[in-house]
């Protein structure tokens, strides 16, 4: 294999880990701070509790 095809692809590989450790911690931190992340559960919470639903899109880096 190519060295720079290999470096190309261990890259790829340390740059997902991080991607993934990174939504993982605040995956775990978001229900401490009251936030949902299961969709459903938070429009069935909203309709329950009369109030809105706020969605936030954002890319943990």
């Amino acid at each position: 294999m190519n060295r720079q095809v290999f470096l190309g692809i261990l890259g790829i590989l340390v740059a997902t880990t991080g991607v993934s450790l990174a939504q993982s911690q605040a995956t775990k931190i978001a229900p401490q701070k009251g936030w949902l992340t299961d969709l459903s559960a938070a429009k069935a919470l909203a309709q329950k509790s009369g109030k809105p639903l706020m969605l936030v899109f954002r890319c943990d880096p």
